[in-house]
């Protein structure tokens, strides 16, 4: 059984925020800042695949667990914010995001100290 474990000090970002309609035209674009948001989640998890030796592999069964840490109090959907960390493992860590089993999501708070935390444990 395998497990990786990563943090990223960044704002959860979820889906909410990270399209926008385009000015002019049909259609959305994904912003800049859930870019650099799915870009840093994938560097992190690269880089937690290849310090096990796992680069080359996909996690079986796999059993995630998320840590949605906010900067502030406001209201959080954290259920948008779940799809974009997900989707930005898939072809690292997972083939695919429909793969995983199971699911556990926490939120929490730590003032001016954002962060995500992700545990992946392949069963």
């Amino acid at each position: 059984m395998e497990e990786i474990a990563f943090s990223v000090n960044t704002k959860p970002i979820g889906t909410n925020s990270a399209y926008k309609k385009r000015p002019y035209g049909h259609g959305l674009f994904m912003t800049e800042e859930a870019k650099a948001y799915k870009m840093a989640i994938r560097t992190a998890a690269t880089a937690a695949m290849a310090a096990k030796g796992l680069q080359d592999f996909w996690l079986e069964n796999p059993e995630v667990t998320l840590t949605f840490t906010y900067g502030d109090k406001r209201r959080h959907d954290i259920d948008s914010a779940i799809k974009l960390t997900l989707d930005a493992m898939n072809d690292v860590v997972w083939r695919d995001d429909t793969e995983i089993n199971w699911l556990l999501v926490r939120k929490d708070y730590a003032k001016n100290r954002p962060c995500v935390s992700v545990s992946v444990r392949g069963v």
